[in-house]
């Protein structure tokens, strides 16, 4: 966009789905043409890019990879947590005396606390 040259979007459109093209061709092949060379090419004219939204669109594949990356990250994440926060009450003050009383009189204690104000 700068420099007199004009972004034309012809080809991502074209090689965009195909599963034999990485991903970062589909992504980024741009073709930039002088602007003062555009009207020998009227077909192009209709390709050219005129906002830089467009040519920061993400491919969905790499949105995709990016999704899973961050769910698999959130799994590990939420484990450790949990393993955090049993770790945690087995150290609490209480918690190897409320570990021995019977399973019963544990569910009492809790039902009772829910009950409370």
């Amino acid at each position: 966009m700068g420099r007199d040259y004009v972004p034309i979007d012809c080809i991502r459109p074209i090689i965009r789905n195909d599963p034999h093209i990485k991903v970062w061709y589909a992504q980024n092949t741009i073709l930039y043409i002088r602007q003062s060379a555009l009207p020998c090419y009227p077909r192009l004219k209709s390709f050219s890019i005129l906002s830089r939204e467009s040519l920061s669109l993400v491919h969905p594949r790499l949105y995709e990879d990016k999704m899973k990356r961050l769910g698999r990250q959130l799994e590990s994440t939420t484990r450790l947590g949990t393993l955090f926060a049993r770790t945690a009450i087995r150290r609490l003050p209480g918690a190897a005396v409320a570990a021995r009383l019977p399973q019963s009189f544990r569910h009492s204690i809790k039902d009772h606390a829910r009950s409370e104000p």
